[in-house]
């Protein structure tokens, strides 16, 4: 009964949650810059560019949200862990990158970005996205290859480079055909 009642709980928490956003900022967080940004409901598990992965939630009660992040695709044995103050722009050491940091679920994503989407089963609720502006290179040194994020036309396309050879590759997806991802540009 316990754990029905658990159950019951942190479903109703997880219906009302909004994403927790992060937007990457210039040095002295006065705007926004090209990159990667990412936003996710708290204790979800977000797969990101490469094959890491990032948790995040929020503190009970209180205006801060940690993040983790793991080098595997899991969520698991994290090898960062940080808070930030909400609505506010902090350094995450991890990936040297400065966010602005907030909760909404009408994230504030840059025009002609690449952005990929997890929904829940039904298509109805997103879960968790990632955002990379038009033509950001994203370098996975562990497998040693890179992805330039693009939009052409308004349409996603990835070109995915290693060993000197490049494959450009569309990338649209519906969500009813692919797990609950949606990969689109934002207009």
């Amino acid at each position: 009964m316990k754990i029905i009642l658990i159950l019951l709980l942190l479903a109703l928490v997880c219906v009302n949650s909004q994403l927790i956003n992060y937007i990457p900022y210039n040095d002295y967080c006065t705007s926004i810059v090209d990159g990667v940004g990412f936003g996710l409901l708290p204790f979800t598990c977000l797969l990101n560019t490469t094959t890491e992965s990032i948790y995040s939630f929020d503190l009970y009660d209180q205006p801060y949200v940690n993040i983790s992040s793991s080098h595997t695709g899991y969520c698991d044995d994290p090898v960062s862990t940080q808070i930030f103050k909400l609505n506010e722009c902090g350094y995450y050491k991890y990936s040297k990158t400065n966010y602005y940091v907030y909760q909404s679920n009408q994230p504030s994503i840059p025009a002609n970005s690449y952005i990929y989407e997890q929904y829940d089963p039904t298509c109805e609720t997103r879960q968790s996205y990632w955002y990379a502006t038009n033509g950001t290179v994203v370098v996975d040194y562990k497998q040693n290859f890179s992805t330039t994020y693009l939009c052409i036309s308004y349409q996603p396309f990835t070109n995915v480079c290693s060993d000197g050879k490049c494959v450009l590759s569309p990338m649209g997806t519906p969500c009813e055909n692919s797990g609950g991802v949606i990969i689109t540009c934002t207009v």
